[in-house]
Protein backbone atom coordinates (compact mmCIF):
# COMPACT_ATOMS: atom_id res chain seq x y z
CA UNK A 1 0.00 0.00 0.00
CA UNK A 2 2.85 2.40 0.89
CA UNK A 3 4.56 1.58 -2.41
CA UNK A 4 1.37 2.28 -4.40
CA UNK A 5 0.81 5.58 -2.60
CA UNK A 6 4.41 6.58 -3.34
CA UNK A 7 4.00 5.80 -7.06
CA UNK A 8 0.73 7.76 -7.08
CA UNK A 9 2.37 10.78 -5.46
CA UNK A 10 5.29 10.71 -7.95
CA UNK A 11 2.90 10.46 -10.90
CA UNK A 12 0.81 13.39 -9.63
CA UNK A 13 3.95 15.46 -9.06
CA UNK A 14 5.21 14.83 -12.61
CA UNK A 15 1.81 15.76 -14.07
CA UNK A 16 1.80 18.97 -12.01
CA UNK A 17 5.29 19.78 -13.33
CA UNK A 18 4.19 19.29 -16.94
CA UNK A 19 1.11 21.48 -16.36
CA UNK A 20 3.26 24.13 -14.68
CA UNK A 21 5.78 24.22 -17.55
CA UNK A 22 3.12 24.34 -20.27
CA UNK A 23 1.10 26.99 -18.36
CA UNK A 24 4.14 29.20 -17.88
CA UNK A 25 5.06 28.68 -21.51
CA UNK A 26 1.77 30.02 -22.89
CA UNK A 27 2.99 33.65 -23.04
CA UNK A 28 6.14 32.39 -24.76
CA UNK A 29 4.09 30.72 -27.44
CA UNK A 30 2.27 34.00 -28.00
CA UNK A 31 5.20 36.45 -27.78
CA UNK A 32 7.90 34.20 -29.18
CA UNK A 33 10.40 35.11 -26.43
CA UNK A 34 10.69 34.78 -22.66
CA UNK A 35 12.05 32.60 -19.82
CA UNK A 36 11.02 29.53 -17.85
CA UNK A 37 13.00 27.83 -15.11
CA UNK A 38 13.34 24.81 -12.86
CA UNK A 39 15.39 24.00 -9.75
CA UNK A 40 16.52 20.40 -9.19
CA UNK A 41 17.86 19.15 -5.86
CA UNK A 42 20.90 16.95 -5.29
CA UNK A 43 21.70 14.62 -2.44
CA UNK A 44 24.09 16.27 -0.02
CA UNK A 45 27.65 15.92 -1.26
CA UNK A 46 26.65 14.48 -4.66
CA UNK A 47 27.49 16.08 -8.01
CA UNK A 48 25.15 13.99 -10.18
CA UNK A 49 21.46 13.07 -10.15
CA UNK A 50 20.74 9.35 -9.85
CA UNK A 51 19.07 8.02 -13.02
CA UNK A 52 16.23 6.47 -11.04
CA UNK A 53 15.75 9.45 -8.74
CA UNK A 54 12.67 11.66 -8.71
CA UNK A 55 14.78 14.78 -9.39
CA UNK A 56 16.35 13.17 -12.47
CA UNK A 57 12.88 12.34 -13.82
CA UNK A 58 11.70 15.90 -13.05
CA UNK A 59 14.52 17.31 -15.16
CA UNK A 60 13.87 14.89 -18.05
CA UNK A 61 10.17 15.78 -17.99
CA UNK A 62 11.12 19.47 -18.04
CA UNK A 63 13.43 18.93 -21.04
CA UNK A 64 10.71 16.98 -22.85
CA UNK A 65 8.41 19.97 -22.32
CA UNK A 66 11.08 22.26 -23.79
CA UNK A 67 11.07 20.05 -26.89
CA UNK A 68 7.34 20.61 -27.28
CA UNK A 69 7.19 24.38 -26.78
CA UNK A 70 10.45 25.57 -28.38
CA UNK A 71 8.79 25.70 -31.84
CA UNK A 72 12.06 25.95 -33.81
CA UNK A 73 13.33 28.84 -31.69
CA UNK A 74 16.85 28.83 -30.34
CA UNK A 75 17.05 27.92 -26.65
CA UNK A 76 19.59 29.46 -24.28
CA UNK A 77 20.35 27.93 -20.90
CA UNK A 78 21.72 29.64 -17.79
CA UNK A 79 22.79 27.12 -15.15
CA UNK A 80 23.75 27.90 -11.56
CA UNK A 81 24.92 25.13 -9.26
CA UNK A 82 24.80 25.59 -5.49
CA UNK A 83 26.59 23.64 -2.75
CA UNK A 84 27.34 23.82 0.95
CA UNK A 85 28.80 20.63 2.37
CA UNK A 86 32.00 21.20 4.30
CA UNK A 87 33.80 24.09 5.93
CA UNK A 88 35.99 24.43 2.83
CA UNK A 89 34.77 27.11 0.42
CA UNK A 90 37.11 25.71 -2.24
CA UNK A 91 35.41 22.32 -2.00
CA UNK A 92 31.94 23.88 -2.12
CA UNK A 93 32.84 25.98 -5.16
CA UNK A 94 34.12 22.90 -6.95
CA UNK A 95 31.07 20.79 -6.02
CA UNK A 96 28.62 23.50 -7.14
CA UNK A 97 30.38 23.79 -10.52
CA UNK A 98 30.37 20.01 -10.98
CA UNK A 99 26.61 20.06 -10.46
CA UNK A 100 26.17 22.76 -13.09
CA UNK A 101 28.28 20.87 -15.62
CA UNK A 102 26.47 17.56 -14.93
CA UNK A 103 23.16 19.29 -15.72
CA UNK A 104 24.69 20.80 -18.87
CA UNK A 105 25.73 17.29 -19.96
CA UNK A 106 22.14 16.05 -19.52
CA UNK A 107 20.76 18.97 -21.54
CA UNK A 108 23.23 18.32 -24.36
CA UNK A 109 22.30 14.64 -24.37
CA UNK A 110 18.53 15.07 -24.45
CA UNK A 111 18.31 18.17 -26.62
CA UNK A 112 21.28 17.56 -28.95
CA UNK A 113 19.05 17.79 -32.05
CA UNK A 114 18.05 21.41 -31.29
CA UNK A 115 21.58 22.80 -30.77
CA UNK A 116 21.01 24.30 -27.27
CA UNK A 117 23.27 27.24 -26.40
CA UNK A 118 24.55 28.15 -22.94
CA UNK A 119 24.66 31.77 -21.80
CA UNK A 120 26.08 31.10 -18.35
CA UNK A 121 27.36 28.14 -16.36
CA UNK A 122 28.47 28.93 -12.83
CA UNK A 123 28.87 27.45 -9.38
CA UNK A 124 28.20 29.08 -6.02
CA UNK A 125 29.68 27.56 -2.92
CA UNK A 126 28.27 28.59 0.46
CA UNK A 127 30.11 28.38 3.76
CA UNK A 128 28.07 26.32 6.18
CA UNK A 129 27.83 27.10 9.87
CA UNK A 130 29.84 24.38 11.61
CA UNK A 131 27.91 24.91 14.85
CA UNK A 132 24.49 24.22 13.30
CA UNK A 133 25.44 21.92 10.44
CA UNK A 134 22.67 19.38 9.75
CA UNK A 135 20.97 18.05 6.62
CA UNK A 136 17.93 20.31 6.91
CA UNK A 137 20.14 23.41 7.10
CA UNK A 138 22.26 22.29 4.16
CA UNK A 139 19.47 21.04 1.91
CA UNK A 140 18.50 24.50 0.65
CA UNK A 141 21.94 24.79 -0.96
CA UNK A 142 21.97 21.34 -2.60
CA UNK A 143 20.45 22.36 -5.91
CA UNK A 144 20.99 23.62 -9.42
CA UNK A 145 18.82 26.27 -11.02
CA UNK A 146 18.19 26.16 -14.78
CA UNK A 147 16.74 29.17 -16.61
CA UNK A 148 15.69 28.65 -20.24
CA UNK A 149 15.33 31.57 -22.66
CA UNK A 150 13.55 31.41 -26.02
CA UNK A 151 14.60 33.92 -28.65
CA UNK A 152 13.98 34.58 -32.32
CA UNK A 153 15.55 36.66 -35.07
CA UNK A 154 19.34 36.89 -34.94
CA UNK A 155 19.46 34.17 -32.33
CA UNK A 156 18.16 31.52 -34.72
CA UNK A 157 20.82 28.89 -35.39
CA UNK A 158 22.39 28.95 -38.83
CA UNK A 159 21.26 25.40 -39.47
CA UNK A 160 18.15 23.59 -38.25
CA UNK A 161 18.48 19.92 -39.06
CA UNK A 162 15.47 17.83 -40.05
CA UNK A 163 14.86 14.64 -38.06
CA UNK A 164 16.25 12.55 -40.92
CA UNK A 165 19.40 14.68 -41.23
CA UNK A 166 19.82 14.60 -37.45
CA UNK A 167 19.85 10.79 -37.54
CA UNK A 168 22.18 10.88 -40.54
CA UNK A 169 24.64 13.16 -38.73
CA UNK A 170 24.41 11.91 -35.15
CA UNK A 171 23.09 8.35 -35.56
CA UNK A 172 20.24 8.94 -33.11
CA UNK A 173 17.08 10.98 -32.59
CA UNK A 174 15.50 13.16 -29.90
CA UNK A 175 14.49 10.28 -27.58
CA UNK A 176 17.88 8.59 -27.78
CA UNK A 177 16.97 5.93 -30.34
CA UNK A 178 20.13 4.83 -32.17
CA UNK A 179 19.96 3.86 -35.84
CA UNK A 180 21.93 1.83 -38.39
CA UNK A 181 22.17 2.96 -42.01
CA UNK A 182 21.00 0.41 -44.60
CA UNK A 183 21.91 1.12 -48.21
CA UNK A 184 19.39 0.18 -50.91
CA UNK A 185 19.93 -2.90 -53.06
CA UNK A 186 18.58 -6.25 -54.22
CA UNK A 187 18.44 -9.49 -52.26
CA UNK A 188 16.91 -12.95 -52.24
CA UNK A 189 14.09 -12.97 -49.72
CA UNK A 190 13.09 -16.31 -48.25
CA UNK A 191 14.94 -19.56 -47.63
CA UNK A 192 16.47 -22.27 -49.80
CA UNK A 193 16.57 -24.80 -46.97
CA UNK A 194 14.83 -28.09 -47.70
CA UNK A 195 12.98 -28.01 -44.39
CA UNK A 196 11.90 -24.37 -44.69
CA UNK A 197 8.32 -23.39 -43.95
CA UNK A 198 5.85 -23.26 -46.82
CA UNK A 199 5.59 -19.45 -46.74
CA UNK A 200 9.34 -18.85 -47.14
CA UNK A 201 9.62 -19.28 -50.89
CA UNK A 202 12.51 -17.44 -52.58
CA UNK A 203 11.72 -14.01 -54.09
CA UNK A 204 14.01 -11.45 -55.70
CA UNK A 205 13.34 -8.15 -53.94
CA UNK A 206 14.61 -4.68 -54.84
CA UNK A 207 14.84 -2.21 -51.95
CA UNK A 208 14.85 1.08 -53.86
CA UNK A 209 15.51 3.56 -51.06
CA UNK A 210 18.20 3.78 -48.39
CA UNK A 211 16.79 3.79 -44.86
CA UNK A 212 17.77 3.79 -41.20
CA UNK A 213 16.62 1.04 -38.84
CA UNK A 214 16.75 1.22 -35.07
CA UNK A 215 19.67 -0.83 -33.78
CA UNK A 216 17.60 -2.26 -30.90
CA UNK A 217 13.97 -2.92 -30.21
CA UNK A 218 12.03 0.04 -28.78
CA UNK A 219 12.77 0.10 -25.06
CA UNK A 220 10.38 0.68 -22.19
CA UNK A 221 12.14 4.00 -21.49
CA UNK A 222 11.67 5.21 -25.08
CA UNK A 223 8.04 4.11 -25.09
CA UNK A 224 7.33 5.89 -21.80
CA UNK A 225 8.93 9.14 -22.98
CA UNK A 226 6.49 9.26 -25.91
CA UNK A 227 3.39 7.57 -24.49
CA UNK A 228 3.64 8.27 -20.76
CA UNK A 229 2.68 4.75 -19.60
CA UNK A 230 4.57 1.46 -19.70
CA UNK A 231 2.32 -1.46 -20.71
CA UNK A 232 5.03 -4.13 -20.48
CA UNK A 233 4.34 -7.41 -18.73
CA UNK A 234 8.04 -7.54 -17.83
CA UNK A 235 8.23 -3.98 -16.48
CA UNK A 236 10.48 -5.17 -13.65
CA UNK A 237 13.07 -6.08 -16.27
CA UNK A 238 13.88 -2.36 -16.41
CA UNK A 239 13.67 0.67 -18.67
CA UNK A 240 16.32 -0.67 -21.06
CA UNK A 241 14.37 -3.84 -21.77
CA UNK A 242 12.13 -4.04 -24.86
CA UNK A 243 8.61 -2.74 -24.53
CA UNK A 244 6.09 -5.54 -25.13
CA UNK A 245 2.44 -6.35 -24.54
CA UNK A 246 1.53 -3.87 -27.28
CA UNK A 247 -0.69 -4.35 -30.31
CA UNK A 248 0.21 -3.46 -33.90
CA UNK A 249 -2.23 -0.57 -33.54
CA UNK A 250 -0.46 0.59 -30.35
CA UNK A 251 2.87 0.62 -32.21
CA UNK A 252 1.33 2.87 -34.88
CA UNK A 253 0.02 5.27 -32.23
CA UNK A 254 3.55 5.49 -30.79
CA UNK A 255 4.99 6.19 -34.25
CA UNK A 256 2.36 8.84 -34.96
CA UNK A 257 3.20 10.59 -31.68
CA UNK A 258 6.94 10.31 -32.31
CA UNK A 259 6.49 11.89 -35.74
CA UNK A 260 4.41 14.62 -34.12
CA UNK A 261 7.00 15.23 -31.40
CA UNK A 262 9.71 15.80 -34.01
CA UNK A 263 7.36 17.44 -36.55
CA UNK A 264 8.23 14.94 -39.26
CA UNK A 265 6.82 11.94 -41.14
CA UNK A 266 9.95 9.80 -41.46
CA UNK A 267 9.18 7.12 -38.86
CA UNK A 268 7.26 3.90 -39.49
CA UNK A 269 7.29 0.20 -38.76
CA UNK A 270 9.59 -1.70 -41.11
CA UNK A 271 8.04 -3.69 -43.92
CA UNK A 272 9.01 -7.34 -43.67
CA UNK A 273 11.08 -6.83 -46.82
CA UNK A 274 13.04 -4.05 -45.09
CA UNK A 275 13.35 -6.16 -41.94
CA UNK A 276 14.77 -9.20 -43.75
CA UNK A 277 16.98 -7.06 -45.99
CA UNK A 278 18.42 -5.36 -42.89
CA UNK A 279 19.26 -8.61 -41.12
CA UNK A 280 20.80 -10.13 -44.26
CA UNK A 281 22.62 -7.00 -45.44
CA UNK A 282 26.39 -7.50 -45.19
CA UNK A 283 25.73 -10.60 -43.12
CA UNK A 284 27.14 -14.11 -43.40
CA UNK A 285 24.48 -15.51 -41.08
CA UNK A 286 21.60 -16.18 -43.47
CA UNK A 287 20.89 -19.53 -41.84
CA UNK A 288 21.04 -20.60 -38.24
CA UNK A 289 23.44 -23.44 -39.13
CA UNK A 290 26.24 -20.89 -39.67
CA UNK A 291 26.11 -19.76 -36.02
CA UNK A 292 28.88 -21.06 -33.80
CA UNK A 293 26.49 -20.64 -30.89
CA UNK A 294 22.97 -19.18 -31.38
CA UNK A 295 22.79 -18.29 -27.68
CA UNK A 296 25.52 -15.70 -28.26
CA UNK A 297 23.09 -13.76 -30.47
CA UNK A 298 19.61 -14.36 -29.06
CA UNK A 299 17.51 -14.64 -25.92
CA UNK A 300 15.36 -17.72 -26.63
CA UNK A 301 13.63 -20.45 -24.64
CA UNK A 302 16.77 -22.28 -23.53
CA UNK A 303 18.60 -19.27 -22.06
CA UNK A 304 16.00 -16.57 -21.32
CA UNK A 305 14.54 -18.05 -18.11
CA UNK A 306 11.07 -17.25 -19.45
CA UNK A 307 11.42 -13.47 -19.68
CA UNK A 308 12.79 -10.56 -21.71
CA UNK A 309 16.25 -9.10 -21.13
CA UNK A 310 17.95 -5.73 -21.59
CA UNK A 311 18.51 -4.87 -25.24
CA UNK A 312 21.99 -5.03 -26.78
CA UNK A 313 23.32 -7.57 -24.27
CA UNK A 314 23.91 -10.24 -26.95
CA UNK A 315 26.26 -10.02 -29.91
CA UNK A 316 25.00 -7.86 -32.81
CA UNK A 317 24.55 -8.85 -36.43
CA UNK A 318 27.47 -8.06 -38.72
CA UNK A 319 25.94 -4.64 -39.49
CA UNK A 320 25.50 -3.63 -35.84
CA UNK A 321 21.84 -4.58 -35.27
CA UNK A 322 21.01 -6.08 -31.88
CA UNK A 323 18.22 -8.48 -30.91
CA UNK A 324 17.00 -9.11 -34.45
CA UNK A 325 16.74 -12.68 -33.21
CA UNK A 326 14.94 -13.48 -29.96
CA UNK A 327 13.94 -11.31 -26.98
CA UNK A 328 10.63 -10.20 -28.58
CA UNK A 329 8.92 -10.78 -31.92
CA UNK A 330 8.78 -7.56 -33.94
CA UNK A 331 5.73 -6.12 -35.69
CA UNK A 332 6.05 -5.33 -39.41
CA UNK A 333 3.72 -3.20 -41.51
CA UNK A 334 2.64 -6.06 -43.79
CA UNK A 335 -0.65 -7.86 -43.63
CA UNK A 336 -0.03 -11.59 -43.59
CA UNK A 337 -0.85 -12.78 -47.11
CA UNK A 338 -0.05 -16.26 -48.33
CA UNK A 339 -1.68 -18.63 -50.80
CA UNK A 340 -1.35 -22.13 -49.44
CA UNK A 341 -2.62 -25.58 -50.15
CA UNK A 342 -3.13 -25.80 -46.41
CA UNK A 343 -6.57 -24.43 -45.55
CA UNK A 344 -5.35 -23.48 -42.06
CA UNK A 345 -2.99 -20.90 -43.62
CA UNK A 346 -5.62 -19.54 -46.00
CA UNK A 347 -7.93 -18.87 -43.05
CA UNK A 348 -5.77 -15.90 -42.04
CA UNK A 349 -5.68 -14.24 -45.47
CA UNK A 350 -7.61 -10.98 -45.55
CA UNK A 351 -8.11 -10.85 -41.80
CA UNK A 352 -6.42 -8.43 -39.41
CA UNK A 353 -3.24 -10.45 -39.06
CA UNK A 354 0.15 -8.79 -39.40
CA UNK A 355 3.59 -10.24 -39.96
CA UNK A 356 5.95 -10.57 -36.98
CA UNK A 357 9.64 -11.40 -37.32
CA UNK A 358 12.67 -12.52 -35.34
CA UNK A 359 11.41 -14.86 -32.62
CA UNK A 360 11.23 -14.11 -28.91
CA UNK A 361 12.30 -15.24 -25.46
CA UNK A 362 10.14 -18.37 -25.78
CA UNK A 363 11.24 -19.38 -29.30
CA UNK A 364 13.05 -22.46 -30.51
CA UNK A 365 16.21 -22.14 -32.60
CA UNK A 366 14.44 -22.54 -36.01
CA UNK A 367 12.18 -19.58 -35.15
CA UNK A 368 15.10 -17.13 -35.19
CA UNK A 369 16.20 -17.84 -38.77
CA UNK A 370 16.35 -14.63 -40.81
CA UNK A 371 13.65 -15.83 -43.25
CA UNK A 372 11.21 -17.23 -40.68
CA UNK A 373 7.74 -15.64 -40.77
CA UNK A 374 4.91 -15.64 -38.27
CA UNK A 375 1.74 -13.62 -37.84
CA UNK A 376 -0.42 -12.22 -35.05
CA UNK A 377 -3.76 -10.44 -34.69
CA UNK A 378 -3.01 -6.72 -34.90
CA UNK A 379 -5.66 -6.01 -32.26
CA UNK A 380 -4.16 -8.32 -29.64
CA UNK A 381 -1.06 -7.95 -27.48
CA UNK A 382 1.10 -10.35 -25.54
CA UNK A 383 4.35 -10.39 -23.60
CA UNK A 384 6.28 -11.77 -26.56
CA UNK A 385 5.74 -9.03 -29.17
CA UNK A 386 7.43 -5.63 -29.47
CA UNK A 387 8.85 -3.64 -32.40
CA UNK A 388 11.59 -1.39 -33.74
CA UNK A 389 11.21 1.59 -36.06
CA UNK A 390 12.71 2.64 -39.38
CA UNK A 391 13.37 6.16 -40.66
CA UNK A 392 12.90 6.80 -44.37
CA UNK A 393 13.21 10.20 -46.06
CA UNK A 394 9.99 11.01 -47.91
Amino acid sequence: MIFLNTIKMITISVLILIFHVISNATPLLQRGTGNIEITVFFETGHSKLGENSFQYKRLITFLDSISIIRNDRQTFFSITGNASFTGSMKYNDRLSLKRAFSVQKMIKKYLFYSSPAFKKIEGRGYKDNLNTRNLSDLSKFQNTRIIVSFERGKTEPDEILSSFDTIKRYGKNSIDMTFVYIKSGEFRMGSSLKDRDEDEEIKNINIKNDFFIQNTEVTQKQWSRVMGKNPSSFSRCGENCPVENITWDDAHIFIRKLNGLEKTTIYSLPSEEQWEFAIKRNSKKDTIQIFDNPYDFAWINLNSKGKTHRVATKKPEDNGLYDMRGNVWEWCTNQYLFESLNSDFNYYKGKKYRVIRGGNWNSDIPDIRSSNRLFADQRRSNAGIGFRVVALKK
